[in-house]
């Protein structure tokens, strides 16, 4: 029976995640700490991965227990409050960019990249394995490349295409007793062909990804999701009435 086998938030927008045990629904459908802090330029624009591949050569190691951050950079580390500190954090994090940046905060939705489909992501755990052994990768730096939210353990890999209907079409299904929306495929960007801790990238990732999703599309895929192969994990939603509910490892998925 399928169920939540692992829960990763991303505290800060682009950069490291962490497995945590559970994880509370916000009044806006995210997962609580997930992509709660952002950066941004003076021109307001968001800063991440795709633009400023550098930020992938920061390490961040969080404790949400007394919500502190430590980041390093080469032989440079440095501990910051993730609430009372922003403004140095910023300064120190826009210095090793080379750009001028503020770091804004979210707790209600946080800063997705998808803001109408801004529940978490969801993947299995198989799916994570297949992946990786297309390139020759470990699951961790899988993971470390899709970065999705939920990963569904005792499912056969691309089990989540299952949870999809046609484009935007609401699919309910339940994480423990959370109610949620499968949506859409969760289109890629170039952030998955690199080395998470360097930046550089496979060559013809993308050709190879490509190729291969399609060849192991599951019957079940819906085809209308799938206008080219460069897709991996859902897109969801969470409906409102659902905010302050719990997921948790071990939860059954029930659709």
């Amino acid at each position: 029976m399928p169920f939540v086998e692992n829960i990763v938030v991303y505290p800060i927008k682009s950069m490291d995640g962490l497995s945590v045990r559970q994880a509370v629904v916000t009044k806006g459908g995210s997962l609580a700490w997930d992509r709660q802090f952002a950066f941004f330029t003076a021109e307001g624009k968001t800063v991440n991965a795709k633009k400023y591949p550098t930020i992938q050569q920061i390490r961040a190691d969080f404790n949400l227990n007394y919500g502190l951050v430590t980041f390093t950079f080469g032989k440079q580390s440095k501990t910051f409050d993730l609430f009372y500190d922003q403004a140095a954090i910023a300064q120190w994090i826009g210095g090793f960019l080379g750009i001028a940046i503020e770091m804004r905060q979210n707790n209600n939705s946080g800063f997705p990249d998808d803001r109408q489909r801004s529940g978490p992501t969801v993947i299995s755990t198989a799916t994570l394995q297949t992946v990786a052994n297309w390139f020759g990768l470990s699951v961790e730096q899988t993971r470390r490349r899709f970065r999705a939210n939920i990963e569904i353990g005792g499912c056969p890999p691309f089990w989540e295409d299952s949870l999809l209907q046609a484009p935007d079409t609401p699919r309910s299904f339940y994480l423990g007793e959370v109610e949620i929306y499968g949506l859409k495929a969760c289109a890629r960007c170039p952030v998955p062909s690199r080395n998470p801790d360097t930046g550089i990238a496979l060559a013809h990732f993308q050709a190879v990804f490509e190729r291969l999703r399609r060849e192991h599309l599951p019957s079940f895929a819906p085809v209308s999701q799938f206008p080219h192969y460069y897709f991996l994990s859902i897109n969801t939603q969470i409906p409102a009435h659902q905010a302050g509910k719990v997921i948790q490892i071990g939860d059954v998925v029930s659709a």
